[in-house]
């Protein structure tokens, strides 16, 4: 295994898994039980949701997320160790 990292980055990934009907969350990164997600975007890995798709150099003036907390049986099947999500809003 990797040995856990005392200053973790800023953003990092989960995965779900659909098994006998009902949708589970894994986070083999901390493998624990986390109590909320700030979904950014959904995809098979960082090429289908950059952050910034463009060409030539750019410079990111201003980056902001809005959090609103939903029940997660709402919106989301439930999850295993999951209780509460948290969805995000990208204005650009």
């Amino acid at each position: 295994g990797v040995p856990v990292d005392p200053a973790p980055m800023d953003f990092s990934a989960w995965l779900e898994v659909f098994l006998d009907g009902k949708w589970y969350t894994f986070d083999p990164r901390h493998n624990v039980p986390r109590i909320g997600r700030v979904v950014i975007a959904r995809g098979r890995d960082a090429t289908d949701v950059p952050l910034l798709h463009s060409f030539g150099p750019h410079r990111l003036s201003l980056f902001k997320v809005w959090t609103y907390e939903q029940e997660s049986n709402l919106f989301n099947p439930p999850h295993r160790g999951v209780d509460r999500t948290a969805s995000a809003q990208m204005l650009a």
